[in-house]
């Protein structure tokens, strides 16, 4: 996710590994963070942040009960999320809430590696997350990913988990962006595709930094509007703010052909 340069407390963003970003709402951020969130005023928001699912979201067949649960973590409340899920195989709900419990546990222990209790001002962190796809054989969980170290300014990550219903495997950024080039349409170049819906997404988004994003280093979330591409905050430099865009499968994928984590395209 990221990490500290020596010798200084602000939090640094290398490219995503499971994935994850968004659009800087200071009037959404929970109290704690109301002083950090205020160094974030100035940022243009490319994304809007998004509360979890209020609701389970059943098309799969599989009822994903998305929540929070608190952690204390050197004397900061941290949040991560949970999640509760019921369907046709054990094994698949089993294997989603576990997937979702690995994410929280992985962004909490970076957390707890790199937060440095003795910073003037008292850091934060939340992981929360909201179904976004669910119709067989996917389920797709984006994750919000709010983290302050205590130095200059906090940052708003992006994770995902999606998942195959038929044998509960994760499709991972990788595997995704290998099936969408295999059916993609006549002359695709997936990169340019990302590239192109971020800078629609973030006009103001440096072309240098727009030429760096490629898949394997955004987040590829599938929903039914399109593939989510996600991109963390100061990955394009801090003032532009975290950006989410999204690319319709009609720009992917040709005709006749279809991808498993995509079932809304020629059916």
């Amino acid at each position: 996710m990221g990490h500290r340069a020596p010798g200084s407390p602000t939090f640094i963003i290398a490219t995503p590994e499971p994935h994850m970003h968004h659009h800087i709402r200071p009037h959404h951020a929970p109290a704690r963070f109301i002083v950090a969130a205020a160094l974030l005023a100035a940022i243009p928001t490319s994304v809007v942040a998004a509360s979890p699912s209020p609701s389970p979201v059943t098309a799969s067949g599989y009822r994903v009960h998305m929540g929070t649960r608190t952690v204390q973590v050197s004397g900061v409340a941290a949040k991560i999320a949970t999640a509760r899920v019921d369907g046709p195989r054990a094994a698949v709900a089993r294997r989603i809430s576990a997937l979702v419990n690995r994410t929280s546990h992985a962004g909490l222990e970076r957390f707890r590696a790199d937060y440095e209790p003795s910073s003037p001002l008292k850091g934060g962190y939340e992981l929360t997350g909201r179904v976004v796809a669910n119709a067989t054989p996917v389920v797709s969980i984006l994750f919000d990913e709010y983290v302050y170290l205590g130095g200059a300014h906090p940052v708003l990550l992006f994770r995902s988990v999606v998942v195959d219903t038929r044998n509960g495997r994760r499709w991972s950024r990788a595997e995704i962006a290998r099936r969408i080039r295999a059916a993609g349409r006549p002359g695709l170049m997936l990169n340019a595709e990302i590239r192109r819906a971020v800078h629609r997404a973030a006009p103001l988004a440096p072309p240098a930094d727009l030429a760096t994003l490629t898949a394997a280093n955004v987040t590829l979330v599938p929903t039914r509007a399109g593939l989510g591409v996600d991109v963390n905050h100061c990955q394009m430099g801090c003032v532009l703010g975290p950006v989410r865009a999204k690319i319709p499968w009609s720009r992917l994928l040709a005709p006749g052909r279809r991808v498993p984590f995509a079932p809304w395209w020629n059916r």
